[in-house]
């Protein structure tokens, strides 16, 4: 054994001797290796060429990654048979060397992810003399602006290693989503699926905009990477408006109700001014869909003051009174004939009467008569008469009050009737049932029935003399 050598982090011995040997006599059992720290497994022994052809390097392939610095002793016996050279001669013998391995390693770091237009400064850390990045800078930093992988080498005693990076683009599908409107009574809070930096400062999930105009948040990812998003805020605002108090108009008036904006109408037109010419309740309501506001007013019609009263004549009995109330006429002053003012007026005197109704829309004069009479029945029925055509006494005729049903008849000596009516104010003349010829002077008997306004019913007999 001429040397015995390790390069570059490998995981095997190269043994070199100092001839040709054969490679059928290099065989695992007769080898043994001793390290810094004990004995050393030894995993396969192999010639170092492709072929396994006789040569005078063999390599021990050892089960570790890397070997370490120190003194080794490698032990070669001939527990099966030996390393033969081409003669057949045996070589047994024990090599002592030192081992001082070449230290080369390179990380170039952890994969990382870049912004949209950023950039990521790339480091590469180990052991080595000179390092090289693929398409870079020979320096440990390298900054990159785009995706892609990476490669670092490292050189030392000439040996390189190498590792690589990938470096990702940084995406996020956030944003803000569609445009909100909404009215001004009932604020909509903008939602986001992220923690972000509202534009009034602060960071949350939601914020609550309250007036119109654009609204942006800042959503902060990957590698320092920030999205900015705004979406548009529409706040509608309520339209107060007002109608009037309720109000009462004179018939034949009417009154236009404005509103500052179009509205609907009682539930039909729109625009911005109705117009009320008889009695109703009317109703201006804005709705855009978003807000809602309404108002309403009621308005009644007065009509001028009306009393039915004109020419009316009412009769009552002589001593009786008649009370004549207005207050189912409405008006809001009363003025009566006696000047008095009250609502109610009694009369008991026959005469002329009047009465002036007044309100805001006008006023009205009323004129009426009241006749009193005797109420009392009675009946006279006289028992002559002379009809001598002298002016006087010259026809018979009773006096009578308050009749409703009336019968009269008048008989001569023989029953025969010579007189009848049913009129309490038919006079006789004498004449023979008002025939051309007169009846004879005499006495007469006569049948009255009557029946009174109060239905009291009374049968008067009598005589009536006739004389010329």
């Amino acid at each position: 054994v001429v040397a015995v050598e390790a390069q570059c982090n490998q995981t095997f011995f190269l043994v070199t001797m100092n001839e040709e040997i054969q490679a059928s006599s290099v065989q695992l059992a007769d080898f043994s290796l001793t390290g810094p720290t004990g004995p050393l497994p030894i995993n396969s022994v192999a010639m170092n060429n492709a072929t396994n052809q006789n040569d005078a390097q063999f390599i021990l392939n050892l089960p570790v990654t890397n070997i370490g610095e120190g003194d080794y002793i490698l032990e070669i016996n001939n527990n099966n048979g030996g390393v033969t050279d081409a003669c057949g001669n045996a070589g047994v013998q024990v090599f002592n060397f030192y081992y001082d391995p070449v230290d080369l390693n390179v990380n170039a770091g952890n994969d990382v992810t870049i912004c949209n237009n950023g950039s990521v400064t790339l480091s590469a850390t180990g052991d080595f003399s000179t390092i090289q990045w693929t398409g870079g800078p020979a320096t440990a930093n390298y900054t990159v602006t785009t995706p892609g992988t990476y490669t670092i080498q490292a050189f030392a005693n000439g040996c390189n290693v190498s590792d690589e990076v990938i470096v990702s683009l940084a995406a996020t599908t956030w944003d803000l989503g569609m445009d909100v409107a909404f009215c001004e009574d009932a604020p909509v809070p903008i939602v986001s699926t992220e923690q972000v930096l509202w534009e009034d400062g602060t960071n949350s999930t939601s914020s609550n905009p309250t007036t119109t105009g654009y609204w942006s948040a800042q959503y902060f990812y990957g590698n320092g990477c920030v999205a900015f998003d705004s979406i548009y805020i529409d706040v509608h605002t309520i339209p107060f408006y007002y109608l009037g108090n309720d109000t009462t108009l004179c018939v034949g008036e009417i009154i236009s109700l404005q509103t500052p904006i179009d509205v609907m109408w009682n539930g039909g037109f729109i625009g911005t001014s109705y117009n009320v010419q008889s009695a109703a309740t009317v109703s201006a309501t804005f709705n855009d869909g978003f807000c809602f506001f309404q108002d309403e007013i009621t308005v009644d019609y007065l009509s001028p003051p009306l009393i039915d009263w004109e020419g009316k004549l009412e009769t009552i009995c002589e001593g009786d009174s008649i009370v004549f109330d207005a207050r189912n006429y409405p008006a809001d002053s009363y003025l009566w004939f006696d000047l008095e003012t009250d609502s109610a007026a009694t009369i008991k005197d026959s005469g002329q009467y009047w009465i002036t109704l007044t309100n805001t829309c006008g006023t009205y004069t009323a004129n009426w008569w009241v006749l009193t009479e005797d109420c009392n029945n009675y009946a006279y029925i006289p028992n002559s008469f002379t009809p001598d055509n002298d002016g006087i006494n010259d026809a018979w005729k009773g006096e009578f009050n308050r009749i409703l049903e009336f019968n009269l008849k008048v008989f001569n000596r023989d029953g025969e009737v010579v007189f009848k009516t049913t009129d309490p104010k038919q006079y006789w003349n004498g004449s023979h049932l008002n025939g051309e010829y007169y009846v004879p002077n005499g006495i007469y008997p006569f049948q009255c029935n009557i029946k009174f306004l109060n239905l009291e019913i009374r049968s008067i007999q009598g005589t009536v003399a006739v004389l010329r």
